[in-house]
């Protein structure tokens, strides 16, 4: 119903908004439908996503896993769970060495990040099976000078506060993003379980997080660009117990920091990156129960060399090398857990015209005591019409998800003889984008897909009273995903009105701050 209005309003004022309905996969076999509005067009009437993983569940055939307002959010597609989707930070991969996931409440989405979501170029994200999702800087810097700010309030004591500057001069570039977010989960229940029922008050269900993300860029003469960023976000959750275990009542402190310096080049045949890295996380746990007291800390060194060759017009050679050191300390382990990594990839790339490509690509990729492996990626794309509004495309590659540190290294159930799992992952599909009159646009989707995975790892019970992760045989993940969306877009009466009013107050508050 809630979307029924607000759909019925859009319409009425002239909004342009889109409604898209997809199914996916044969395992979780369930639907989402989503209604969302182009933010790049029009003032969205959403609530302004403050992580990315209030982002991504606009995408269809991507499903959100979020126990409460300000939980762990994690996200699954094709079948399989989440520790098969890589999350890139500005293309640097960044699942936890520890739990072979990332929590994407911690990764801000401001006024210049975008987040998306796809199936191909994996050039850098081994264990991406089911995908990867990039969060992602934008270069867009527009005006000179320009400050923004945003305050909302809303039921449950939530409130937000966003502010951004970017400037520019000559040949620098900057930009400074920050946000301060706020709930109190407070709320009355009855309580069935005694006689008779007392109405009970459920108090410490609080949240905070607030970001601060800096971002400075140069421009060489000799065609040479260097880029720094930098994210620090930290929140504080105290979660109700009914959503963490029966009983417990925990909080969680998370402090997070990432830089990032990238070097990089252009000419007329070649393209260089050098990407340097440094990640700290760090997870503070209590539980008031049975009083633990936690600190899990990780550090991420991530080092990156990316080139391309473009022979002419239609072939190109890529290549690039990563090294990463993980480190791990905490009390689940019984030293400081230190790993290796390297990975390397060569891709050559056949594109005649703007609407066919073949790219086939093979990968080097070694783990500290783990051995070598070679993935491989072959990617088909093709489009048909004047307008390049037929898509079809093809995947078919082989791809190594390692074992993480808790699998091998927890305390105890750890097991340092697991083996790697080998992954096979194919799909085809076809899109169609249609425009129906002058104001409706129609898309439409399919795609089959076939996964594959052997030595899945699974932690299982053992007659030794604690659980211990063991490599579990093939297992398959195969299904349908279909997509459709509608969109509608026309330029109302009462639109300028509306649009004009917002605009002369967003300029005396801009003229106020400044």
């Amino acid at each position: 119903m809630q979307k029924l209005i607000t759909i019925l309003i859009c319409w009425s004022l002239g909004i342009p908004f889109v409604y898209a309905v997809s199914s996916d996969s044969t395992i979780f076999s369930s639907q989402t439908d989503t209604l969302f509005f182009d933010d790049a067009k029009n003032i969205s009437l959403l609530e302004t996503p403050t992580n990315a993983g209030d982002a991504i569940k606009s995408v269809p055939g991507v499903f959100l896993r979020s126990s409460t307002f300000g939980g762990v959010q994690t996200v699954a597609a094709q079948g399989l769970g989440s520790q098969y989707v890589q999350i890139l930070w500005n293309d640097i991969p960044m699942n936890s060495g520890m739990l072979g996931v990332s929590d994407l409440s911690l990764f801000s989405v401001g006024y210049k990040q975008e987040v998306t979501y796809a199936l191909q170029g994996q050039e850098f994200a081994t264990g991406g099976l089911a995908g990867v999702v990039n969060i992602k800087d934008k270069n867009d810097l527009q005006d000179d000078i320009s400050i923004s700010l945003k305050q909302a309030v809303g039921s449950f004591g939530q409130s937000l506060t966003q502010v951004f500057h970017q400037g520019k001069k000559n040949n620098h570039r900057w930009s400074v993003s920050g946000s301060y977010e706020r709930v109190k989960n407070n709320f009355k229940y009855n309580d069935y379980t005694i006689f008779p029922n007392a109405t009970k008050t459920q108090r410490n269900g609080d949240y905070n997080k607030w970001y601060f993300y800096p971002k400075w860029s140069m421009n060489f003469k000799d065609g040479s660009s260097l880029e720094a960023f930098q994210e620090v976000l930290t929140s504080h959750r105290n979660i109700p117990p009914f959503l963490v275990t029966p009983n417990n009542l925990s909080f969680q402190k998370d402090i997070v920091a990432r830089q990032l310096i990238r070097w990089s080049k252009s000419t007329l045949h070649t393209q260089q990156k050098l990407s340097g890295l440094f990640a700290y996380n760090n997870l503070h746990y209590e539980d008031y129960i049975l009083n633990l007291n936690q600190d899990n800390k990780e550090y991420l060194y991530f080092l990156r060399y990316q080139g391309k060759w473009n022979f002419h017009k239609k072939l190109s050679l890529s290549y690039g090398n990563d090294i990463k050191n993980t480190s791990i300390k905490t009390e689940n382990y019984t030293s400081k857990i230190s790993e290796w990594g390297w990975d390397a990839h060569t891709a050559l790339e056949y594109k005649p015209n703007l609407y066919y490509s073949l790219k086939g690509m093979i990968k080097v990729s070694t783990r500290s005591h783990l051995g070598w492996f070679a993935p491989f990626v072959f990617e088909a794309n093709a489009y048909i019409g004047k307008n390049k509004n037929w898509k079809l495309w093809a995947k078919v590659g082989k791809d190594i998800k390692y074992a993480t540190l808790n699998d091998r290294y927890w305390t105890p159930g750890g097991n340092e003889n697991l083996l790697p799992e080998h992954n096979f992952s194919s799909n085809i599909g076809t899109s169609v984008r249609n425009h129906l009159g002058s104001n409706w646009t129609w898309n439409s989707s399919v795609e089959i897909f076939y996964n594959k995975v052997k030595d899945m790892i699974l932690w299982m019970p053992t007659n030794r009273g604690y659980f211990q992760p063991v490599n579990s045989g093939e297992v398959l993940a195969y299904g349908a995903s279909v997509q459709e969306s509608f969109e509608f877009q026309k330029m109302h009466i009462f639109k300028p009105i509306f649009l004009t009013v917002f605009n002369e107050i967003q300029t005396t508050l801009k003229n106020a701050i400044i």
